[in-house]
């Protein structure tokens, strides 16, 4: 049994523990912090009636649920059925002679619909009169909790933080073509297997564009990493990568309440962050084929591009520290 040398003392075996503890704490604080007590914010609720009445509909909600809507009108049932389809609209109310009734649409999160159909349900109570829901974009059976898709994104942005890590740690010297090759091939793999996997348990449809957009996810998402740890090292530019992509993207997702119900610095973030917009633009295709997904491709290319630019310009930087890293992995090993 190899015994620790007094050369080794005690620090370098405590290391490994307080930073894993460090990590867990991070990222079991921030999780809690954004879903223990998932609170709406700024829903976009279309409704269907005269301009008084949509009025008055609108004054009403912004004193009773203050901040929770941003209430707009549309001509006809119709037209909010569009505009749930388009993802241009979180909810409608159609108000008719003698009822009111509710358009959600599950698949953007039963979060989110819960909202709107409480809203709609203490408005026809106000106003004496029925209340109907129709869901215009219900789950799938093979999904009926709508989370596919954030696991989706989970499963794609966790390994590719760490497959930039074990690269940085196993090939030190590889030069930046190489690198940017493995990404490449390692993007695709994983897009095309996840994909499959998603297909054969729990949706149909739209495989090849759910397996382009997993894969330029892996690739802004391994890029990014890889670009950082280029420039920092493994040890400095992991950790950033991982507070930046995982203990702070994977919260901004929304992950099973969705964005609009996260607290505000999340929320703001995910409008720029890849896995947000991977997460947003797989549940489009799976569950919204008329909702466009190009500003949400072009945002992800634009991350990939920079991680290319960041590793090429880092070119064969190497960091002092870095090289010991595989040493130490291999007196663990023998």
């Amino acid at each position: 049994m190899e015994q620790m040398g007094s050369e080794d003392g005690w620090w370098p075996a405590v290391v490994p523990v307080l930073a894993a503890a460090t990590v867990a704490a991070l990222l079991g604080g921030v999780m809690m912090w954004a879903f223990h007590a998932p609170s709406p914010h700024d829903l976009e609720l279309a409704v269907v009636g005269s301009p008084p009445a949509v009025g008055q509909v609108a004054e009403g909600l912004d004193v009773g649920v203050p901040d929770v809507f941003e209430v707009g009108s549309l001509p006809s049932r119709a037209t909010a059925v569009a505009a749930l389809g388009s993802r241009a609209v979180d909810g409608a109310i159609v108000l008719g002679d003698g009822e009111v009734e509710v358009l959600v649409a599950s698949a953007a999160g039963p979060a989110a619909a819960a909202v709107v159909e409480g809203a709609g349900t203490g408005l026809a109570a106000q106003r004496g009169v029925a209340v109907r829901t129709a869901d215009v974009a219900p789950l799938p059976a093979g999904d009926a909790r709508g989370s596919s898709a954030f696991f989706l994104v989970l499963a794609t942005t966790i390994p590719s933080v760490a497959f930039a890590l074990v690269l940085a740690v196993t090939r030190p010297g590889l030069g930046w073509r190489r690198r940017l090759h493995s990404l490449a091939r390692y993007a695709g793999l994983v897009g095309v297997v996840n994909a499959g996997i998603a297909h054969a348990i729990a949706v149909d449809g739209a495989y090849i564009p759910t397996a382009a957009v997993l894969a330029l996810l892996a690739a802004a998402v391994g890029g990014t990493a890889m670009g950082l740890t280029s420039w920092l090292g493994v040890v400095s530019g992991g950790a950033t990568a991982g507070a930046l992509l995982i203990l702070w993207g994977l919260p901004a997702t929304g992950g099973p309440v969705g964005i609009a119900l996260l607290p505000d610095a999340l929320r703001v973030s995910a409008t720029v962050l890849p896995s947000s917009a991977a997460l947003e633009a797989v549940r489009r295709l799976l569950y919204f084929p008329q909702a466009g997904v190009a500003g949400l491709v072009w945002l992800l290319v634009g991350w990939v591009c920079i991680a290319v630019l960041a590793v090429g310009a880092a070119g064969g930087r190497r960091h002092p520290g870095d090289a010991a890293v595989p040493v130490g992995l291999a007196r663990v090993g023998g």
